[in-house]
């Protein structure tokens, strides 16, 4: 890839994050080397690094990264039919932090069965800012076992995929809508840290 090209790429990505967050720069990002991209949003300069996605990686249970990203593919692609048939469910966003590998596909249902009561619960506190929850505010068996951490938020936007900070309290806390996020250039989601988490 040229260097104009990867740019171009980089700045489409830029975009694709900006919008999915809901986020809208004072002034067009201005292009840099490091950080990738400046811009001001809400009165304050942020800068953005973006940093090329490596299959060869491996996750904290050893498997391969792309074996752990097929996995949560099909985990993604049972939790889009479970919420079609839940309109309740349509405008939550709901974002997971697994400690290293997703429920097998034999455990899907249960585990989205899970996630819904959890969502359904805590219906009450959700609004635009991220709802962060962690495992002593899970009372279910398979949420206990494979998620570190999970995020609710009401919002019409799906999110590719987030790095976050490793989880503090052992409840859930408004986190304001905080967020660093990693896309790839085609809007897959990525992990990092041998951490995999996506929404669906």
């Amino acid at each position: 890839m040229t260097r104009p090209d990867q740019k171009r790429s980089e700045r489409e990505t830029l975009h694709a994050v900006l919008a999915a967050l809901g986020l809208h720069p004072d002034e067009e990002p201005e292009e840099g080397e490091a950080p990738d991209f400046t811009m001001p949003i809400a009165g304050r300069w942020i800068g953005v690094e973006m940093t090329m996605y490596q299959s060869g990686a491996t996750v904290e249970d050893g498997r391969g990264r792309r074996q752990v990203e097929s996995e949560w593919d099909r985990l993604k692609a049972a939790g889009d039919a479970f919420r079609r048939d839940r309109p309740d469910l349509a405008d939550v966003n709901v974002g997971l932090m697994f400690r290293a590998s997703v429920p097998p596909p034999r455990q899907h249902a249960a585990f989205l069965e899970e996630i819904a009561a959890f969502v359904r619960g805590h219906a009450s506190k959700l609004n635009d800012k991220d709802l962060e929850c962690w495992p002593l505010s899970f009372s279910t068996p398979l949420m206990q076992t494979y998620l570190r951490t999970l995020y609710l938020r009401k919002d019409r936007y799906q999110l590719n995929g987030r790095v976050r900070r490793p989880a503090g309290p052992d409840d859930c806390a408004d986190r304001g809508g905080e967020i660093s996020q990693t896309v790839s250039p085609g809007g897959r989601a990525l992990a990092r840290h041998s951490m995999q988490h996506a929404h669906f």
